[in-house]
């Protein structure tokens, strides 16, 4: 199992949640992790990062976030642009990974 925990920044506060962490996984042998796992994780699960796997240049049907973009919902701003995308056809497509 993999998890992600958000704490704020301040260090006092990041220390004692870091050390309760490791001490509290020892018996289970936890082992941090860092952005390279977290991303690997996030591609077999097909998440997308923007500036990754989306981004101006990377449309939401390339992304394979189609799901999430309602088009029969009415007016939008970058409505016009996807529809031309769509209309186009993908050149690449992401796939989550087994």
């Amino acid at each position: 199992m993999v998890f992600e925990i958000y704490v704020p920044s301040d260090v006092p506060t990041s220390e004692k949640v870091w050390d309760q962490v490791i001490q509290a996984g020892r018996e289970f042998s936890i082992v941090p992790c860092g952005l390279g796992c977290r991303n690997t994780l996030r591609l077999e699960s097909k998440m997308a990062l923007y500036g990754h796997e989306i981004s101006d240049k990377i449309n939401v049907w390339e992304a394979g976030l189609d799901r999430y973009c309602k088009m029969e919902k009415g007016d939008f701003v970058g409505r016009a642009a996807l529809e031309r995308a769509k209309a186009a056809g993908s050149q690449r497509t992401l796939v989550g990974m087994r």
